[in-house]
């Protein structure tokens, strides 16, 4: 079961490195968004997508940890959490007591993920209806009622029908 323990502790100690990782590209991704960078915002959401997929990797191999350890301790594999395993390693307390401080880390960064992120959700969206809203006002121009225009003799005068003038 030890043995079992010290991988368990390596493999959630690599995914909190991962997501102070992901962290730190999501503050990183503020700036970006916020300076209008959109080749380092690609950078930065591609190196978030190999973050992700070790994560994903890494939540496998506690899966199967877990399940493992499930049958050891007799216990449902789905009710078994860090915090609840730490309780279950009474003989084992430096073991318990890193789990724990592990799971406590887990939550605070990712809690400060998810603010982060929702920030920069907010940026976008805000971003994305600026950009909505030029377009919109540049389609309107052209689409705007014009006046009609007489020259002297009484006929109708054509103005220039192009938002931009390209006299100089």
């Amino acid at each position: 079961m030890s043995g079992m323990i010290y991988h368990l502790l390596e493999e959630v100690n690599s995914e909190l490195s991962c997501y102070n990782e992901l962290l730190s590209l999501s503050q990183q991704k503020t700036d970006v968004i916020v300076h209008n960078r959109t080749s380092e915002l690609q950078q930065i959401t591609n190196r978030e997508q190999q973050i992700v997929s070790k994560i994903i990797k890494i939540n496998k191999t506690k899966d199967e940890l877990f399940k493992d350890m499930a049958i050891v301790l007799n216990k449902n594999e789905k009710d078994l959490t860090l915090t609840g395993l730490a309780d279950e390693l009474g003989s084992q307390p430096k073991e318990a007591e890193s789990l724990r401080t592990i799971a406590k880390n887990m939550r605070d960064v990712i809690e400060k993920l998810r603010i982060v992120n929702e920030q920069n959700k907010t940026l976008l969206e805000s971003s994305l209806e600026y950009i909505e809203f030029s377009m919109n006002s540049l389609r309107t121009i052209n689409e705007a009622p014009q006046t009609a225009s007489y020259s002297k003799r009484g006929n109708e005068v054509r103005g220039n029908d192009s938002f931009f003038d390209t006299r100089q």
